[in-house]
Order: structure tokens, then C-alpha cells, then sequence
């Protein structure tokens, strides 16, 4: 009678326990959140559904920290940007150490130049006084408000941290390039090792075109636009290249090829944007240097059709009309 006793006391105790771990391991599951319905919403863009779905889990599980993410990431995907804000907001609320939803907050704000933007990168780099994302806005914040200096120096502490970190390489070669400093190339040459871009190919030519080093620069454009031949800021500046190298040119064969060369690029230029307007300018004093007077009163009127008492067309009419 006594083991008869023992045996069912042990079944009904392995029984609790087998109870206790099914609620147990019930409520565990539902502070965690499996995305895959999500993700599939996502990948078809069905973003009515992602958004359907998401909804109905945060109003079941509103203070769970992973819902919360996933329906931040799929409203900011719908481009509602404020309901991501909220979420990450109640996110820090429930876990004020949150690396992920502080950063997300960081990089909202300072996009868009929010006046938040400040407090929440200085309470990141409490939470972590080398998190690259706090330091690079707050150089950026630095850099737009005239502190160089300073930008530059927590730009400095970036690379520190990570040598191939591409935004402060990209910015610190900017930099350099406004204050015509040499220093530019160095952060460019590095950056190249990194990613070649038109757009970094682009950056470097303007570097060697603020210095007047034309023939470096046109090179530099050339690369950018074998990276992308439908950008037409790289073809533009290539022909203002060549224009000013013809300004420059004392040999009379080299001073037409050169104006020719710009004149074709200003060409591609315009084929690429209808609209633009300097290019327009560059190929009428183009078309006026090699004396084809017709073409070039043609290119003036059309900026002014453009952008109305735009002044270098007004002066290049003028000059035409003086010819006789």
C-alpha cells in the first residue's frame, strides 16, 4: 500500500511539473516573436499585410520588444516614419538600455535635422561611449554647424575604432576638399580601397578642379562616368574641365580641341538633362569661342527660357551682340 502510495504521489507530482513546464514554456514564446510571416509580406511587398499582421501581434503583445522593432522596420519600410518613431520611443521606455532602438532613434532624428536629434545621440553614447552610429552624427551635427575642428576629431575617433568606416573617410576627404587641403586625397585614396564609386570618383575630380589641376580632374570624371554613364553632374564638370583648359591653352590646335571636347560633353550632358542650365551656359560659350555666334545666342536665350535673368547668359547676349 505504502509503494502503491509512492508511485502515485511521484505521478502526480511528475504530472505538476509537466504542467508547469507547459505554461511556462507558453508564456516564454510569447515574449518572442518569430518574423517569417512577416518577412514573407515584406519580400512581396505586400505591405497592407505586413502592416495587417504586425498590428495584431503589438495589440496582443504591446510592451514586447521584438514586436515592437518589427513594427517600427515595417511602417519605416511604408514610409511612415513617425509610427516607427513611436515604437522605438515605447521601446526605450520599457528598456532604457536598448542599443538597437537607440540607434534607430539617432539616425531618424539627425536625418532629418529633428531637434532631438542632439539629446538622443548624447543618452547613446551613454549607453556606449564608442557606438560608431552616436559618434558619426554627432560629427556630422558638428560639421554642419561650422565646428570642423571638432568634427573632425570625433571623425578621427571613428576611424580609430574602424580604419574603413566609409561615411567618416567620405566626409573627412570632403572636408579636406573645402578647405583646399591635400590632406583630401589621402582620405580618398583610402576610401577607393574600400568602394570605387562614381560618386566617390566624382567627389575626388571636384577636389582637383577647386585646385585648377583640370587635366587630373577630367580624369577622375572620366572614371565616374564609366561607373554610372547616366549621371550628368560627371559629364557636366568634365566639360567645364575642358573649357577652362582651353582658357588656359596658349596653342591654338590644343585651345579648339579642348573647346570641341567640351562642346561634345556638354552635348551628352544635355541629352542626359533637358533642363540643365549651366550646361546650356557652358556649350553657348562654347559654340561663342568657336565663333559660331548663331549657336551660342540660341544656348543664352534657352537658360533664360530656363531660369529667367539668369545673369552669365544675360552677359554672354550682350557680348554677342557687340560682335559685329
Amino acid at each position: 500500500m505504502k509503494q502503491k502510495f509512492v508511485i502515485i504521489t511521484s505521478l502526480l507530482f511528475i504530472c505538476l511539473a509537466l504542467v508547469f513546464l507547459f505554461y511556462n514554456s507558453k508564456g516564454n514564446n510569447s515574449n518572442k516573436f518569430s518574423d517569417t510571416i512577416l518577412d514573407s509580406y515584406v519580400e512581396r511587398e505586400e505591405l497592407d499585410s505586413a502592416i495587417n499582421y504586425i498590428d495584431n501581434l503589438y495589440q496582443n503583445n504591446p510592451n514586447n520588444i521584438d514586436i515592437l522593432i518589427a513594427r517600427a522596420d515595417t511602417y519605416y519600410e511604408d514610409n511612415q516614419a513617425h509610427i516607427s518613431r513611436d515604437c522605438w520611443e515605447r521601446c526605450l521606455e520599457i528598456d532604457s538600455n536598448n542599443i538597437m532602438c537607440s540607434e534607430n532613434l539617432v539616425k531618424l532624428y539627425c536625418s532629418i535635422g529633428d531637434f532631438n536629434c542632439e539629446n538622443n545621440i548624447d543618452y547613446l553614447l551613454e549607453l556606449d561611449s564608442e557606438n560608431l552610429i552616436a559618434l558619426y552624427f554627432k560629427a556630422k551635427l558638428n560639421k554642419d554647424l561650422g565646428d570642423n575642428e571638432l568634427a573632425i576629431q570625433i571623425y578621427d575617433k571613428i576611424l580609430d575604432i574602424k580604419p574603413n568606416h566609409l561615411g567618416a573617410l567620405e566626409d573627412l576627404a570632403l572636408l579636406y576638399t573645402y578647405q583646399n587641403d591635400e590632406l583630401a586625397i589621402q582620405y580618398f585614396e583610402k576610401l577607393l580601397k574600400e568602394e570605387e564609386t562614381y560618386q566617390v570618383y566624382y567627389n575626388y575630380g571636384y577636389y582637383f578642379q577647386l585646385q585648377e589641376d583640370f587635366l587630373n580632374a577630367i580624369e577622375k570624371y572620366k572614371v565616374s562616368i564609366s561607373l554610372n554613364e547616366n549621371w550628368p553632374y560627371s559629364y557636366y564638370s568634365m566639360g567645364y574641365c575642358y573649357l577652362a583648359s582651353a582658357s588656359y591653352s596658349k596653342d591654338e590646335l590644343e585651345n579648339k580641341d579642348f573647346l570641341q571636347k567640351a562642346l561634345n560633353i556638354f552635348d551628352k550632358t544635355i541629352s542626359l538633362d533637358g533642363g540643365y542650365l549651366e550646361a546650356y551656359h557652358g556649350r553657348g560659350l562654347c559654340y561663342q569661342e568657336l565663333g559660331n555666334k548663331k549657336a551660342a545666342m540660341e544656348d543664352f536665350k534657352f537658360c533664360l527660357m530656363i531660369e529667367p535673368g539668369y545673369e552669365p547668359a544675360m552677359n554672354g547676349i550682350s557680348d554677342l551682340e557687340k560682335i559685329k
